[in-house]
């Protein structure tokens, strides 16, 4: 089969690109594109974008033609699309100021992937740019048994009003479509659901922006099952407005351990932030049944010169501690009582300091091995590091008594 003639052309000016682009996948199935674009920190472009109908399924084809005639692995013959796209458009914008006319569209669309049974179905979007406003209506899609829709406008001196929302986004499909192949090949991801609701006003140069998004259910495991982790629900709360307001709010997150029969868990953990500090207010972590150890901390200016400051303090119970070694080490280590433990980790973007001392005496203890001088006596183990660059210092660290 022949492709009918098609064309590319560029240019260069500065930091303009002249494009000019007539690509067809059939007679009757045109994409043409003609202006430019300026490489610039926000938007700046000129485009003409015409088409009578581009057909998803055609696309498809073609880009599997193309691909396997230059060697270039691809799972394209998993796919399937049903639908147009189709547009008649003049857009000249730079963020201050928007003129244009015309419109673009997806009627009835859908892309399935029979091999990571993902779904994109009743694709539909109507973008109308009559009257120097861009207008969006009726343009929705839904994600397996999830939603996601986006409604708005953007008038002509560029003062956007747009909302997008999902419901129930389905995350094992969308990671086993998206994710690298070597994460996919370590990482697991069973089960968890996005939801979100978005909303931009106000000039597009500077507008203000809030997001609400949730992660349910959540449930991933490394390939051997080794380590698995679970969490009931995250919530991520931003505005930004004159300045940035953020909050993040954790339950119920789950490090299970086979091996050991062991579990970490922090049922409550809570960050707020702005746009120059960070907070983790108290949040405690639960080791098994009783171990419970309370951080807490705080980075300062942590876009340009951070400064850190976290503190973990707590009790350890020795049986449950020993339990994390799992059934062949454990025979091997004595343990008995409660064992008090407290670490500091501060410093700044150059260089950071961690200490960490854990107490011991005759009733409270962990060891693999008892030292007949120390029979009786009080102790400490001090853990001190200095981490610079590249580079880990080791000092002060031993046993003292």
């Amino acid at each position: 089969y022949k492709l009918p003639k098609s064309y590319l052309k560029t240019s260069f000016s500065g930091t303009k690109t002249y494009l000019g682009m007539d690509v067809a996948l059939k007679e009757d199935q045109h994409l043409k594109i003609n202006g430019w674009i300026k490489n610039k920190r926000r938007p700046d472009f000129d485009l003409n974008i015409l088409s009578d109908g581009i057909y998803f399924n055609e696309l498809i084809t073609l880009s599997k033609a193309l691909l396997d005639s230059l060697g270039v692995k691809n799972n394209l013959s998993y796919m399937k699309a049903k639908g147009y796209f189709a547009s008649d458009v003049s857009i000249r914008t730079n963020c201050k100021s928007l003129k244009s006319k015309g419109y673009m569209q997806i009627k009835d669309a859908a892309l399935i992937n029979d091999k990571t049974k993902l779904g994109f179905n009743d694709i539909n979007a109507s973008l109308i740019f009559d009257n120097d406003t861009l207008s969006i209506n009726d343009t929705h899609l839904k994600v397996n048994d999830g939603e996601l829709a986006v409604a708005g406008t953007i008038d002509k001196k560029a003062d956007a009003d747009i909302t997008v929302t999902s419901d129930g986004l389905p995350l094992p499909e969308l990671y086993l479509a998206f994710a690298p192949e070597d994460i996919k090949r370590e990482i697991k991801l069973n089960s968890g659901s996005l939801s979100l609701n978005a909303h931009i006003n106000g000039k597009l140069k500077k507008p203000v922006s809030i997001l609400n998004a949730t992660v349910s259910n959540l449930s991933l495991c490394d390939k051997l099952a080794t380590a698995v982790i679970t969490n009931k629900e995250l919530k991520i709360d931003i505005r930004d407005e004159k300045e940035l307001k953020g909050k993040i709010i954790n339950n119920g997150f789950k490090l299970s351990l086979p091996y050991s029969k062991s579990t970490l868990k922090d049922d409550n953990l809570t960050v707020e932030f702005d746009d120059k500090d960070l907070s983790l207010s108290p949040t405690q972590l639960k080791i098994n049944r009783n171990t419970a150890i309370t951080l807490t901390g705080a980075v300062t200016d942590y876009m340009t010169r951070p400064v850190y400051d976290f503190n973990l303090e707590g009790d350890l119970f020795a049986g449950e501690i020993k339990k994390l070694a799992g059934v062949v080490l454990e025979p091997f280590i004595d343990s008995k009582g409660i064992i008090p433990v407290k670490a500091v980790l501060a410093g700044n973007k150059k260089k950071q300091t961690l200490r960490a001392q854990i107490a011991s005496d005759t009733n409270n203890y962990i060891t693999p091995v008892h030292i007949e001088s120390l029979k009786n006596a009080q102790s400490i183990v001090q853990l001190l590091v200095d981490f610079k660059g590249n580079r880990l210092k080791i000092k002060d660290t031993g046993l003292y008594s």
